[in-house]
């Protein structure tokens, strides 16, 4: 008998994408690389628009594994941001605003169980007692 389709969607979700391309799940990775270019994703109280470049280079992030990402960013910022202009080069300007949303979508997906700051620790049951 096989896994009922929830349980395995529970732990291994739907591939999300955007323009075509394959979002890979947010990992604490991805958020820190994220923090380390101070992206407005995760790094603003104003919650704004993010611009084009934000988009994009958000996306570059989430179609790549972290350990590409941060090579890039560890030769510096003009080496990430090349590279995020010449995948920009393959993205049709017509499907910004759906990439935008498909990547809100996602990450809400991803933060809906996440555990946050100043959450109760879940209590464990305690065993049933015989009252006998």
């Amino acid at each position: 008998m096989g896994n009922p389709k929830r349980v395995v969607r529970a732990f291994m979700p739907a591939k999300s994408t955007a323009a075509g391309l394959v979002l890979l799940p947010f990992t604490a990775g991805m958020i820190l690389l994220l923090e380390k270019i101070e992206h407005p994703l995760v790094d603003d109280a104003e919650g704004r628009e993010m611009t084009n470049e934000e988009v994009l280079s958000l996306l570059f992030i989430l179609t790549r594994p972290v350990k590409e990402s941060n090579a890039l960013m560890n030769q510096g910022p003009e080496a990430f941001s090349d590279a995020v202009v010449e995948f920009a080069g393959t993205i049709c300007v017509r499907d910004l605003r759906p990439i935008g949303k498909a990547i809100k979508e996602h990450f809400g997906a991803a933060m809906e169980t996440a555990a946050q700051p100043g959450d109760a620790p879940e209590k464990k049951a305690s065993p049933a007692t015989d009252p006998a």
